[in-house]
């Protein structure tokens, strides 16, 4: 597909966009915008035009839809004008083109249209409060852990899971004592803001946390927590990913350790795993449970429902 592309001169796609936000207290929402298709593929061939109820991949001149990386999946949404409706599945990118892969369910696809670009608000704003959180329990963990090191981490929706090399197993005063003093962090409604260096520049600033074997790009996008500056901030780590505007739009914050740690005491591989959505949903079925006193069974199983399902998340 990148051949066939730069056979054609196609530009790549700008895609600054995707760090746009509107916000209005913790409703967040990814600025709408108008945007071209330049290339349509399905599968790898490269075609002028697909119809309705088909599977195919978009290229647009300018996007707004995050893409896999860093981590955390792609963005979600829809792609549409008044004759077609693209719903938008995934997003790659590759050599500077962002691939929106999906279904086609109205219409006809063309090369040219002009099409509005809308990224599913729930699903972005979950992983920017996930993102957001890593980059804080990376933080609490270096401070309680100075020998532990970050290998991974995914962020999804509904949890996000870190993994990190350590001497051991965390006991569960260490997990309780890193969950306290995320939760703190989130409390102190600390601002998040990103700022772009050089990686020269990166390489000098202090307290900055680079990954291990990580291939940076010439101009690094770095994020910090609490102040933009290196001396002050609670975090400063490159990062593409989408975050919060402010700790407190995070909400709450709950750890539970793998259960596929790796056991050897020299070098254990150790993962946490982090279920923001679940708690929330928690959190709201025991309000309904405090509010409905004329319902009290119906709340009770649907409280119980949630365990089950939280439960079956963690084996």
């Amino acid at each position: 597909m990148i051949d066939s592309l730069i056979k054609k001169n196609i530009p790549s796609t700008e895609d600054s966009f995707k760090y746009y936000y509107n916000t209005d207290k913790n409703n967040y929402g990814v600025n709408s915008i108008t945007s071209e298709i330049i290339a349509i593929f399905k599968g790898t061939e490269m075609v002028s035009e697909v119809e309705d109820s088909n599977q195919c991949i978009l290229v647009t001149d300018k996007t707004n839809f995050y893409s896999n990386a860093g981590g955390q999946i792609s963005d979600i949404g829809v792609i549409s004008n008044q004759d077609l409706t693209f719903k938008v599945e995934n997003v790659s990118s590759y050599h500077g083109y962002v691939f929106h892969h999906g279904l086609l369910t109205k219409g006809k696809l063309t090369c040219n249209s002009i099409v509005n670009m809308d990224v599913e608000k729930e699903h972005r704003l979950s992983c920017s409060q996930n993102h957001t959180a890593t980059h804080i329990m990376n933080s609490v963990l270096r401070k309680l852990l100075p020998y532990a090191a970050q290998r991974s981490s995914h962020v999804c929706p509904s949890y996000l899971k870190f993994s990190f090399s350590a001497k051991a197993q965390l006991t569960d005063e260490e997990l309780e004592k890193i969950e306290t003093l995320v939760n703190q962090t989130i409390q102190k409604k600390l601002c998040v803001l990103r700022k772009e260096f050089s990686f020269e520049e990166l390489l000098i600033q202090p307290n900055a946390v680079l990954l291990r074997g990580e291939e940076y790009p010439e101009v690094v996008s770095v994020i910090f927590i609490g102040e933009l500056d290196c001396n002050e901030a609670v975090s400063i780590e490159p990062c593409c990913g989408t975050h919060v505007h402010n700790t407190a739009d995070i909400e709450s914050f709950v750890l539970i350790p793998s259960k596929s740690q790796d056991a050897t005491l020299e070098n254990s591989n150790v993962s946490l795993d982090v279920h923001l959505d679940l708690l929330k949903q928690i959190k709201a079925t025991l309000k309904e449970c405090h509010i409905k006193t004329d319902a009290p069974l119906r709340d009770l199983k649907e409280f119980e429902t949630l365990f089950e399902r939280y439960e079956d998340e963690i084996k």
